[in-house]
């Protein structure tokens, strides 16, 4: 210890009691702020295809869709279905969203109606989707 001009005395910083942790705790809190970092997963991604269609009535189209989610993260899809004729006098678009999450690998198929301005259901030849 050495003594202040003030009065007061003044451990040195290795006689200070637990002063021998501190490098210890400082790389055990380095190395929990770069796990956190790492384990911050990468969204979910998906794969998905119109699996089937069928004219429910002249404005409405029925479409099947099977998406797979191709990550290693589970995620809620947002699949945006989008339909159609060749003059695009006729379309529709609708965005569905699962309810439970999709697990990794694990593929879900479903059936959303697609409504088609102009009633022009049966003129529809193009269906796509995709999902984020």
């Amino acid at each position: 210890m050495r003594d202040d001009p003030g009065g007061y005395r003044r451990a040195r910083t290795d006689q200070l009691p637990y002063a021998h942790m501190r490098i210890p705790v400082i790389a055990a809190a380095c190395a929990a702020l770069v796990l956190a970092a790492c384990s911050s997963a990468a969204p979910a991604t998906y794969r998905a295809a119109v699996t089937n269609r069928a004219v429910l009535d002249s404005a409405t189209l029925a479409v099947t869709v099977q998406v797979r989610n191709t990550s290693t993260t589970p995620g809620r899809p947002a699949c945006t279905i989008q339909a159609a004729d060749p003059a695009s006098a006729h379309t529709g678009v609708v965005v569905a969203t699962l309810r439970d999450e999709l697990q990794p690998g694990k593929a879900v198929t479903f059936v959303d109606d697609v409504t088609i301005t102009g009633n022009g259901a049966s003129q529809v030849t193009t269906v796509t989707v995709s999902c984020a």
